[in-house]
C-alpha cells in the first residue's frame, strides 16, 4: 500500500488580524501589523509526477509507500527574515509524520554551461551523523570547488565529488553506510553517497532526479533539495543515457548556510491491506512574532509494488581471550517483513594449503567463530543479509559488513582533543587525542594511529607517547590547513593484536 497526498491549501492568517489575512489570499503570504513581514506559503515539492509540468499542483499526487516513508521538503520565507518554526499534525492514525528542521544546510553554486544556478539541501544529522560530519568538513575546506558532476542520466541523478573528475579517483578516507527506515529513495532531489560497495563512502555524491527504489539501502540519503529545483532541471537537462554530460557542469562553490525556515516533512505510512482510505496531513510554520501560514495535505491509499532489499543493523567489534569461542548476533531489517537470509564467509586471506587457526558456523542469525587453539590477534568475518538465498557471491542484493574479533585485546578509552590554529601555518606536534588501556604493561610501541585531519587531505600518522607514568598515551601529529573554517579530526587508533577504535576531535581554523 502506498499513500497519495493531494494538496489543499488551507486558509490561515494570525488571530489578531484575520480580517487583514483574509484581504490578502489573492497572494501567498499573510502580514499583520507594523514590524512583521509576511510568511510565505510553504510550497512542497517534489512530486513523483513531476515530469508532467504541466499539471496544477493541486493535482499532483506524493506517493508514500506504506510501512515506508517519504521525505517532502518544506519551504517558506519571512520578509524579515525571522526563524521558522514548523510543526506537523495527521488526522489518520495510519500516517506517521515528522520534521527535520534547523538543520545543517548545503548550498551549491553550479554552472551548467547554458548559466548558473543554486542549490540548498538540508542535511539528516540525526539520520546520518558520520556522514554529515565527514561532508561538513569537506564542504569548509572547499573540497568540492571546482569539482565537476562526472556523470548525469537523466531521470536518474547527477553525481560528483571526485578530484579525478571521472568517478574513478581514490578518495583519502572511506567511512561506513548509515542506514535508516526514514530515508528511502522515494523523492526526488535526495542527496546521497556514492560508493563502490558496502561501507566505502569517501567524497563523492549523487542527487536523484525521480525516486530510485532499487537503490534503498545500498546508498546512504544524508541530504534533501529544499530550494534550487530549477536548477536541478537544468543539470538533469545536459544528462545523457551513458552519463557524459553534453555541456560541462561545475561546481563552483560549496558552502554551508544558516537556513532557519526551511524545513523536511518526514511522511510515514503505517502498513494497511484496508481498502483506500482519507485523511489530512497538515504542517504549519511560525515566526517568533506570533505569525503562522498552514497547510494540508489528504492522503489516498494505493498499491506499493516496490521491495527495498534489507539491510545490517552496525556491528561492533568484539575482544576475546585467547581460545575463546565467540558468538556474533546478526540482526537484518526489512521494511516488509519478508524471509531473510544470513550469510557469513572469512574475510582474511589464507594461501592454499595453510590451515585456517579457526573455525566459523552460522545457526540462523548467529555466527560463531571458534580457534583451533589460543592465538593472539584480528580474525575478519564478512556477514551479510539478503531476501534471496543465492550463496554463490555477495552481489547486490547482500547488505555485508566486516566484523572483527580482536583476540588478546581489550578496548581502549579515548578522549578527542580540539586543535587551534591558523590557516597555512604548520601545526606541528598538536595533541588530538588520549587514550588508556587497561593493560599496564603496553608500551606506545604496540599501537599505531592515523589521523583524518577532515580537510580531505591524506591520512597521516601519529605519533604515539607516553610522557607520564600512568595508562594515558598522547596521540599527536602535523598538518597544515590552508583555510579557515572548522573541521572534524577523527583518529583511528590500532594495535598489533587487531584494535582499530576512532576518537574524534575538532580543528578550529582562524584566518
Amino acid at each position: 500500500m502506498s499513500l497519495k497526498l493531494n494538496v489543499a491549501l488551507i486558509r490561515s492568517a494570525r488571530a489578531a488580524a484575520a480580517g487583514l489575512a483574509l484581504a490578502l489570499l489573492s497572494v501567498p503570504s499573510v502580514s499583520v501589523g507594523a514590524n512583521v513581514g509576511p510568511i510565505m506559503d510553504p510550497v512542497i515539492q517534489p512530486y513523483p509526477a513531476y515530469f508532467d509540468s504541466g499539471r496544477p499542483i493541486t493535482e499532483q499526487p506524493i506517493a508514500v509507500p506504506a510501512g515506508k516513508s517519504l521525505l517532502v521538503p518544506l519551504t517558506a520565507s519571512d520578509a524579515d527574515g525571522d526563524p521558522l518554526r514548523w510543526i506537523a499534525a495527521a488526522g489518520n492514525p495510519r500516517i506517521i509524520p515528522g520534521l527535520i528542521q534547523k538543520a545543517p544546510a548545503l548550498k551549491l553554486t553550479v554552472d551548467y554551461g547554458s548559466g548558473t544556478g543554486e542549490m540548498v539541501f538540508l542535511l539528516f544529522k540525526d539520520l546520518a551523523p558520520n556522514t554529515v560530519r565527514n561532508i561538513i568538513g569537506l564542504v569548509n575546506a572547499h573540497y568540492y570547488d571546482g569539482l565537476k558532476f562526472h556523470r548525469i542520466i537523466q531521470k536518474f541523478m547527477a553525481q560528483g565529488g571526485d578530484k579525478a573528475g571521472t568517478g574513478s579517483g581514490v578518495p583519502p578516507f572511506q567511512s561506513d553506510d548509515e542506514f535508516n527506515p526514514s530515508a528511502i529513495f522515494t523523492g526526488r532531489g535526495q542527496l546521497a553517497m556514492a560508493n563502490s560497495g558496502d561501507d566505502t563512502n569517501g567524497t563523492q555524491f549523487f542527487v536523484t532526479f525521480a525516486p530510485q527504489r532499487h537503490l534503498d539501502f545500498q546508498h546512504t540519503i544524508f541530504g534533501q533539495l529544499v530550494r534550487g529545483w530549477d536548477t536541478l532541471a537544468n543539470i538533469e537537462s545536459k544528462g545523457t543515457p551513458g552519463g557524459t554530460p553534453t555541456e560541462t557542469v561545475t561546481i563552483t562553490k560549496a558552502e554551508m548556510i544558516m537556513d532557519q525556515q526551511d524545513a523536511v516533512l518526514r511522511l510515514g505510512a503505517a502498513p494497511s491491506n484496508l481498502v483506500p482510505w482519507k485523511g489530512f496531513v497538515t504542517v504549519r510554520c511560525y515566526d517568533d512574532r506570533g505569525g503562522y501560514f498552514t497547510r494540508a495535505f489528504e492522503p489516498l491509499s494505493e498499491a506499493d509494488t516496490s521491495n527495498s532489499r534489507p539491510y545490517l543493523t552496525p556491528i561492533p567489534d568484539f575482544y576475546a581471550n585467547p581460545g575463546q569461542h565467540v558468538q556474533i548476533p546478526l540482526r537484518g531489517i526489512d521494511l516488509e517483513g519478508d524471509v531473510i537470509y544470513y550469510a557469513a564467509a572469512y574475510a582474511d586471506f589464507f594461501p592454499p594449503g595453510e590451515e585456517i587457526p579457526f573455525n566459523a558456523d552460522i545457526n540462523g542469525r548467529v555466527v560463531t567463530v571458534s580457534p583451533k587453539s589460543p592465538f593472539e590477534g584480528p580474525v575478519n568475518i564478512k556477514v551479510g543479509v539478503s531476501a534471496v538465498a543465492d550463496y554463490s557471491g555477495w552481489n547486490a542484493g547482500w547488505d555485508t559488513q566486516i566484523v572483527r574479533i580482536c583476540y588478546g585485546e581489550q578496548p581502549i578509552t579515548g578522549v578527542g582533543r580540539n586543535v587551534g590554529g591558523q590557516a597555512n601555518v604548520p601545526i606541528a606536534g598538536a595533541l588530538v587525542a588520549n587514550f588508556a588501556h587497561p593493560d599496564a604493561t603496553r608500551t606506545p610501541g604496540t599501537f599505531g594511529a592515523k589521523i583524518n585531519w577532515g580537510d580531505g587531505s591524506d591520512l597521516t600518522d601519529g605519533v604515539i607517547s607516553q610522557p607520564y607514568a600512568n595508562k594515558v598515551f598522547y596521540v599527536t601529529g602535523n598538518h597544515t590547513y590552508t583555510v579557515p573554517g572548522q573541521f572534524p579530526i577523527t583518529v583511528t587508533v590500532t594495535s598489533d593484536k587487531g584494535l582499530r577504535q576512532k576518537v574524534e576531535a575538532y580543528a578550529n581554523i582562524a584566518p
